[in-house]
């Protein structure tokens, strides 16, 4: 018996494309889309795999990483030593700004204490070792530990609204324990209680990160080869009403895809379960 030895078939953009069109009729068995259908079609299979990864199917997509902390900021401002709490980006002098010990705000970012260094300035980068910028594609952490001297110790992932009702002294220093992430479009942020003493610490933790769109013709699905079959059915589903598909075909095409996203669901996941599946499609 002959094998051939590969495991890499894929489809790219297009060809889902394609196959949904055929399967609502757009286009026969033989024909090509027009550059229109390609288009809207290649938008609803974006949004399409948006949806999809609300439900947290993407195991492939959780990643560990790691982050390696910088020692915070310190500085001298109106002969008082202040340490960087929080890291930022220093804004205007005086009452409205973040100007150590004078800002309404300024508590936010500083605190009185460290061993004192160059002046505070507008304008300026400051650090706090007690937080880092993750990766831009991060969509939430699942877990944590940071590990110190060469041995792991686990960390307390909380929501970031917990953190800030939950966790008191956010600015005393020791071992971190409690990790969250603040997931703001502007500026997400990990955050970290207590603030490390030890800029050698190097925390890792368990990421989500976002599913790659469908930009050009060629890319194939940031899924496994398995998804195909959904991604065109769900497709083909969505784009029906445009092309006039009767209510009973446009029911058989959701049942259809509801069944393929029941098994996607059951393959992605470290252990699989037999748990019930509500119809999306």
């Amino acid at each position: 018996m002959a094998t051939s030895g590969s495991f890499n078939w894929d489809q790219t953009r297009n060809q889902i494309v394609t196959d949904a069109l055929r399967t609502v009729g757009a286009i026969d068995q033989e024909g090509s889309p027009s550059a229109a259908q390609l288009s809207n079609g290649c938008e609803a299979l974006n949004s399409i795999v948006k949806n999809l990864q609300t439900m947290g199917l993407g195991l492939w997509a959780r990643e560990w990483t790691t982050a390696a902390l910088t020692a915070s900021t310190m500085l001298t401002h109106n002969a008082v030593n202040y340490i960087c709490v929080r890291s930022h980006t220093s804004s205007a002098a005086g009452a409205v700004g973040d100007e150590p010990g004078v800002g309404n705000d300024w508590e936010t970012f500083w605190m009185v204490g460290g061993t004192g260094g160059g002046a505070w300035a507008t304008a300026t980068a400051y650090n706090a070792i007690g937080d880092f910028v993750p990766a831009s594609d991060t969509i939430f952490i699942e877990e944590a530990f940071i590990r110190r001297n060469n041995f792991d110790h686990p960390m307390r992932v909380v929501r970031y609204a917990d953190y800030l009702t939950g966790v008191g002294a956010k600015y005393s220093t020791g071992l971190p324990s409690v990790l969250t992430f603040n997931n703001s479009l502007a500026s997400p942020v990990v955050l970290m209680s207590p603030q490390s003493e030890s800029a050698s610490d190097i925390v890792n933790y368990l990421r989500y990160r976002k599913l790659e769109d469908f930009d050009a013709a060629a890319d194939n699905p940031d899924s496994p080869a398995s998804w195909v079959e959904l991604l065109v059915f769900a497709l083909a589903r969505r784009i029906s009403p445009q092309y006039g598909l009767p209510l009973e075909e446009r029911y058989y095409l959701g049942r259809e895809a509801n069944r393929l996203l029941a098994l996607a669901k059951k393959a992605d996941q470290e252990a699989p379960t037999a748990e019930s599946l509500d119809p999306v499609f």
